[in-house]
């Protein structure tokens, strides 16, 4: 049974036991399970991540007035827009699960 250190016979309550396996599945997890409906026996979480990512600018030679002329490399390159496009629609499974450990 687990005890606090110096308690005097007080047993460690339910909460602070799962914390602690989730704290020991999250220690040594070594994949995610990638599914479209939670599974029993894991740990699942389902989160809508923001997609970032930038579209830098590049240098395209001087402008008339001697300026330095830029614009974003998805408008240069056909194949850095088409990257940008598979990652802002690329869609994950709807949930992500772990498999808790048994402590």
């Amino acid at each position: 049974m687990l005890r606090f250190a110096g308690a005097a016979e007080n047993p460690v309550s339910d909460s602070v036991r799962e914390f602690a396996r989730y704290y020991h599945t999250f220690r040594t997890m070594r994949y995610i399970e990638h599914t479209d409906t939670p599974v029993d026996g894991c740990f699942c979480v389902s989160v809508d991540v923001k997609k970032r990512y930038i579209d830098p600018l590049v240098s395209c030679g001087l402008s008339e007035n001697g300026c330095f002329r830029a614009r974003r490399i998805t408008e240069i390159s056909e194949n850095a827009a088409d990257c940008v496009r598979r990652f802002l629609s690329f869609r994950d499974t709807t949930y992500g699960c772990v498999h808790l450990s048994a402590t």
